[in-house]
């Protein structure tokens, strides 16, 4: 699951960030879109060994190996899997901040506070986001279930013994309810506190 939580906290990190840096330039807008799209059309099951076998190239020709491709007895490779693991929740993160901001950005209560001279970044920052929040969480459940459905793929192609691949090989039913539980304590916990997170700085029931 540490793998899970990372590419989480890694896609939700950098979907912010370039969603920030994206409504500042126009330029990195539709050069980010254009990833984004053609992100979205390749399924995580083509990019992760993809991935992996650029790195054992790279290995190959240059003698430098940018990141483990494999677990081993001694070490579980974590880093490269999380952040093949985040590429879906980024893209369907990155498509609700951009259409929710597009949307709330033509909202006349943002005409008003341009009037007033407030800066592209305070609008966004100070208005927009706590505006959004509500709809981000909704989501953000459904992008985690995405995510979570991509976790086993990520193992096998890693070997990495997990907890979805301890389920596929272990099937006695005091066993599947302990690990589920295992797994779905964390996700419950995450969620509550998100939602009272936000609940708490816009006010707003989710």
């Amino acid at each position: 699951m540490a793998i899970f939580i990372l590419s989480l906290i890694i896609a939700i990190s950098s979907s912010f960030l370039s969603i920030g840096v994206a409504k500042r330039f126009k330029w990195v807008n539709r050069l980010f879109s254009r990833i984004v799209k053609i992100l979205g059309y390749l399924p995580d099951i083509f990019i992760m060994p993809l991935v992996i076998l650029v790195v054992i190239l790279i290995y190959q020709y240059s003698g430098i190996l940018i990141l483990d491709v494999a677990s081993t007895a001694d070490k579980d490779v974590i880093l490269l899997p999380a952040l093949l693991l985040s590429i879906v929740p980024f893209v369907q993160f990155y498509k609700i901040l951009d259409q929710t901001i597009e949307e709330e950005l033509d909202e006349s209560y943002v005409m008003m506070a341009r009037g007033k001279g407030l800066s592209e970044t305070e609008i966004l920052v100070k208005y927009v986001m706590p505006n959004i929040a509500s709809v981000y969480f909704i989501n953000f459940r459904q992008v985690v279930w995405m995510t979570l459905s991509s976790l086993f793929v990520m193992e096998i192609l890693f070997f990495i013994f997990g907890a979805t691949s301890f389920l596929y090989t272990y099937h006695q039913p005091e066993i599947l309810l302990t690990v589920l539980v295992l797994m779905f304590i964390p996700l419950y916990i995450m969620f509550i506190g998100l939602k009272f997170i936000i609940e708490r700085l816009t006010g707003v029931s989710v």
